[in-house]
């Protein structure tokens, strides 16, 4: 905790005045919506003071690559219908069903213990898989539903192909970028939240976030070609149900 009990008013505003400022940058430069700016500056305040700095490092990296993903070949990702807001602007519902369960954790963290830090980057590394999967899986022009065992053998048959973008599709090439985006996310964690808070390094933490944050974007996945493409669950909601099922695996190991 950055902030322990009975700490100054200066020491809260070392965690409020930062969060702010960058705050206002994110608006000035549309990273995100105002309610969504808004909504992330609350989630970051959490986080800095329940979580500590090398939390909210990990959830600004997180925000900034999710950003740069979004915008990466956005004109091409435009022309064929499948960008993200406007001109690659996050809404508030991105913010808040992705944001949810880290900051909860990052909250709750005194009273679960060392393992919160495990839950906490398993959380982030499920949202920056789904995101990259999203975000630059749409631009191959090869996508299978995940529920056609056929894609599983990587067929080239054009009949079984979906449209970029469909609920539910998934790409070698959004794979890869849902599993790197994972591992970065579970590196990073695992560098720095130990360092700051002094627990140990283990191998199976820092490949245990990983995986389990990329079976979250499958999850996702599957969620959306089964719930989401019926209309039973929203979009958000399939993001948040994946992102809570990956950190709940994460509990048997921490």
């Amino acid at each position: 905790m950055l902030i322990e009990p009975g700490a100054s008013f200066w020491e809260g505003m070392s965690v409020v005045i930062p969060i702010c400022l960058l705050s206002l940058i994110a608006l000035r430069l549309r990273v995100l919506d105002t309610k969504g700016t808004f909504l992330a500056a609350v989630a970051g305040i959490l986080i800095g003071i329940f979580g500590g700095p090398s939390w909210l490092v990990i959830l600004l990296f997180f925000l900034i690559t999710s950003y740069l993903a979004t915008r990466f070949k956005y004109e091409c990702k435009q022309r064929r219908g499948i960008a993200e807001g406007n001109g690659g602007t996050r809404r508030t519902s991105n913010v808040f069903y992705n944001g949810l369960v880290p900051t909860l954790i990052a909250v709750f963290s005194a009273g679960i213990g060392e393992g919160a830090a495990w839950l906490y980057i398993t959380a982030i590394a499920a949202a920056a898989s789904d995101t990259f999967a999203s975000e630059i899986g749409v631009l191959s022009n090869r996508v299978y539903m995940i529920t056609n065992p056929a894609r599983n053998s990587m067929t080239s048959n054009p009949a079984m192909r979906i449209y970029p973008g469909v609920d539910g599709g998934v790409s070698a090439l959004g794979t890869v970028a849902a599993f790197t985006a994972s591992f970065v996310i579970s590196l990073l964690g695992w560098i720095l939240i130990p360092w700051a808070i002094g627990i140990s390094r283990t191998l199976p933490m820092l490949i245990l976030p990983a995986v389990l944050g990329f079976v979250g974007c499958n999850i996702d996945s599957l969620l959306g070609a089964t719930l989401e493409s019926r209309k039973l669950i929203n979009k958000g909601q399939v993001n948040l149900t994946a992102i809570i099922i990956s950190t709940l695996l994460m509990v048997p190991f921490i």
